[in-house]
Order: structure tokens, then sequence, then C-alpha cells
């Protein structure tokens, strides 16, 4: 994590740990669910630990996909449920199904 400066409701500053960001590809699957790739040898060995190592990644939170990737990948909309979901593994990326 890398903190980030965060201003307070007293004015003050305080720096607060924020998630690191790793690059990623998105694909439309035939069933219509969006796979996210992630290139293995750009994370950090805790990283996959962390993350993966559990043949499962943890979606903390929903999250909508930003018009951007939307627009990339021919959709109105998606949003992601929280939730865990099974990641598949080769030996270039990891990926997972939302």
């Amino acid at each position: 994590m890398h903190p980030t400066p965060q201003k307070l409701r007293n004015g003050h500053s305080a720096f607060v740990p924020r998630c690191p960001a790793y690059k990623a590809y998105f694909r439309l699957t035939p069933d219509n669910r969006v796979r996210v790739f992630f290139i293995k040898r750009n994370l950090p060995a805790e990283v996959i630990q962390l993350h993966f190592g559990k043949g499962l990644f943890e979606m903390p939170f929903a999250l909508e996909l930003p018009p951007i990737v939307l627009l990339k990948l021919g959709l109105e909309s998606f949003k992601i449920i929280s939730g865990l979901y099974p990641i598949q593994e080769d030996l270039e990326f990891i990926s997972v199904d939302f």
C-alpha cells in the first residue's frame, strides 16, 4: 500500500494507505461475463498470494464499470457484485470472470 495525503475535517492532512494499482485487461466472454486478466509477471509474489493464493478473488464491494470500459466492451452497463470469484491461472495470466 502507498500512503496518500487526505484532508481531514479539521483541515489537517493525514496519510492514508491506498491500494496499489496493477494493469489489467478486460474481455467479454461468450456468456456475457466480464473477464479480467492480470499479467502475472507484473504482480509481486505477495500480491498474488494475498489476492489469488486461495484460488478465489474477493471483491469486497460492488463496482460499476467505468464508461470507457463499457464502451470498449460494447456494453451499456455492468455491475460487479461483491463476493468471492474463482480464478483461472496459466503461465502468463491470472483471470477472474465477473
